[in-house]
């Protein structure tokens, strides 16, 4: 039987079926080279040729695909039914607009303007209501951001116009925008921010750190006999060795332990780099007690900054007060179907901290469900089914098994950037902050690796990347931790491939300044001992450097 000719021309309303998917085909307009931006067009597979925006009650690029002629069928309207568009996240508003599409013969022109507009700003589709007579502009502006921010879920409307919804562009217009929006509503939780960055405020149920595990041994800091001064290659005895006190995750808890019988100085190492990770014990606690809101929007896009938080007092009165509210929060977000629940982490006594759930005995996160739906890693890469398990009527529960390997701490850098493409620190400008900064992405790169989330890694690449004409700032420890800890990792993926050469080749551009100290020269020829692929890099790329001085 002959399949019916699709219309692929631009602006054509298609059904497109995802590559490997087992969601079912996806209402999706056809679009051209000239309407999307130049990066989605350099990740072009081969074989590819046609360009669809998946239709979606907020509209980006993300929505953006490539598409071969076999992925694409004629749009039908009942080509699922009703049962399935319910029970598939955000299917039933795709149709909705695809049907609002064909009534009002939106063309290709309409789609370039929507998405130019979300470069630089989400646009959200809205209803206009039939009993609305307000056509004040700034309750509309209010109305958008508060639909975008999922305190009014829209999911059982049929979106009939779209308007770009301006983000805020800074953190302080943002904050001011989302204290606007609840005027007509009487109160509105504003949102906590972190006391040194940001954290994605609007994602997660209040979390504080959960109890660590004793460590085996206490740690007694070696007195280095010399310090060298911290310089390049250029200048040797121009910059001072960073400060020894660091703010550390317990990320690499256990980089350095193999499980085989360890030299003294082997010893010495582990017991150097669990003190590294512990020498802030509580940096943790002091962020995660600042975590009081239930905002449901993804901090402004920019870079983070080091911000000042209300205190925790007010923070709890005013969610006090927003939730008694009923037009602001009707009930609890756990039971929207735009939120996906997150366990994290071993059970623990939920008495030990009330943020955890009682009935899980887990830190519970709460993540929009148009953010991780999609992301291939949340799927079984052999059978292709996704980790998502319904736990009520169209209310999900993302059950990765290797969520409770992860620790709750960490996980917030993980939230972060699946709600904002980002996470941390954007410009650290002192040694405190890179010290931060290096453990924040230690923390995520060490949670992306057991989720196995490429983007995440490749993400952690581009920050490192951003901040190499700052190296000098560095510190000596910071690159040799994070170093071991990818010469050691089981993948082999581009974003290790990528860092790998550029922590050796600062490693021996740092050579003789790691030799000078008796402290950091232990912790390198430990780390060549265990690693001799690190040593062999770290070697060849000192020979070059070397060359190109004669």
């Amino acid at each position: 039987m002959m399949q019916p000719r699709v219309n692929c021309s631009p602006g054509a309303l298609v059904l497109y079926q995802e590559h490997q998917s087992s969601l079912p085909a996806w209402p999706s307009i056809c679009l051209t080279e000239d309407v999307t931006p130049a990066s989605f067009l350099r990740t072009r597979p081969y074989g590819f040729d046609t360009i669809v925006l998946k239709l979606a009650p907020i509209l980006n690029v993300e929505q953006l695909r490539w598409a071969k002629t076999s992925q694409i069928m004629p749009f039908d309207p009942m080509n699922a039914d009703e049962f399935t568009k319910r029970r598939i996240p955000g299917l039933q508003d795709a149709y909705a607009i695809a049907n609002e599409n064909i009534l009002s013969e939106s063309d290709l022109d309409y789609w370039k303007a929507m998405l130019a507009s979300s470069l630089d700003e989400e646009v959200v589709i809205l209803d206009d209501s039939d009993d609305s007579d307000d056509d004040d502009d700034d309750d509309d502006k209010q109305m958008r951001l508060a639909i975008e921010m999922g305190i009014i879920d829209v999911s059982s409307q049929i979106p009939k116009s779209s308007i770009p919804a301006t983000r805020a562009k800074t953190q302080g217009d943002n904050m001011q925008a989302k204290t606007a929006i609840m005027q007509p509503f009487d109160n509105r939780l504003s949102l906590p921010t972190r006391r040194s960055i940001e954290r994605p405020s609007g994602l997660l149920t209040p979390l504080t750190s959960h109890p660590r595990k004793p460590h085996p041994f206490d740690y007694h800091p070696p007195i280095p006999k010399r310090r060298m001064s911290f310089s390049s290659e250029t200048s040797d005895e121009d910059a001072q060795l960073p400060s020894q006190k660091r703010r550390r995750s317990h990320v690499a808890r256990d980089i350095w332990h193999d499980g085989s019988s360890q030299t003294s100085q082997e010893a010495l190492l582990n017991n150097s780099f669990q003190a590294y990770f512990d020498s802030n014990k509580g940096v943790h606690d002091e962020f995660s007690s600042e975590y009081l809101g239930r905002s449901v929007e993804p901090a402004a896009r920019g870079d983070s900054k080091v911000n000042v938080t209300k205190k925790s007092a007010d923070v709890k009165r005013q969610l006090n007060m927003a939730a008694a509210d009923g037009d602001v929060i009707e009930g609890d977000i756990g039971e929207s179907s735009q939120f996906v629940q997150v366990f994290v982490g071993p059970e623990v006594d939920p008495a030990s901290d009330k943020q955890i759930d009682p009935e899980r005995r887990r830190y519970k996160f709460q993540l929009i469900k148009h953010h991780i739906w999609n992301r291939t890693y949340f799927q079984d890469s052999l059978s292709a089914k996704h980790y998502f398990t319904p736990t009520g009527e169209n209310t999900w529960e993302l059950t990765h098994p290797e969520l409770v390997n992860i620790s709750p701490e960490d996980f917030c850098f993980v939230a972060e950037y699946l709600s904002n493409g980002r996470f941390g620190y954007g410009e650290p400008e002192d040694q405190e902050q890179f010290a931060e900064f290096f453990a924040q992405c230690m923390s995520a790169w060490q949670t992306a690796e057991q989720l196995k989330a490429d983007d995440l890694l490749n993400h952690i690449v581009e920050k490192i990347h951003a901040i190499h004409d700052m190296r000098h700032l560095w510190g000596l420890w910071n690159p040799v931790v994070f170093t071991c800890s990818i010469y050691r990792a089981d993948l082999a993926l581009d974003a290790h491939t990528e860092l790998k050469a550029l922590f050796s080749e600062f490693i021996a551009e740092y050579y003789r300044a790691y030799l000078a100290d008796d402290h950091t020269s232990d912790v390198l020829l430990t780390s060549f001992r265990q690693l001799p692929e690190l040593e062999k890099d770290v070697l060849a790329k000192r020979v070059d450097l070397l060359e190109r001085q004669l």
